[in-house]
């Protein structure tokens, strides 16, 4: 993983971003204290869809709720 300032990020960004291409990690730091890091972006980011699986979950028989409220009561 390389560090480079503030200064060195605006002058050699292009460089930075084919480094981060290639798979390398580069952190950016401000008076010598990391404030970013760049990596490269996954192409599985996106969320899966969860419509199936939704749909096999069993609805509670007890409300949220009440639940809640029993747990409070029982403490108390």
């Amino acid at each position: 993983m390389r560090s480079v300032n503030v200064k060195e990020t605006r002058t050699n960004l292009k460089q930075l971003l084919d480094a981060v291409l290639e798979g390398e990690e580069v952190v950016v730091c401000r008076h010598g204290e990391p404030i970013a890091k760049l990596v490269r972006v996954g192409k599985s980011s996106r969320f899966r869809d969860r419509t199936d699986f939704r749909s096999r979950i069993q609805s509670a028989r007890t409300a949220t709720v009440e639940v809640l409220r029993t747990l409070r009561d029982e403490e108390n």
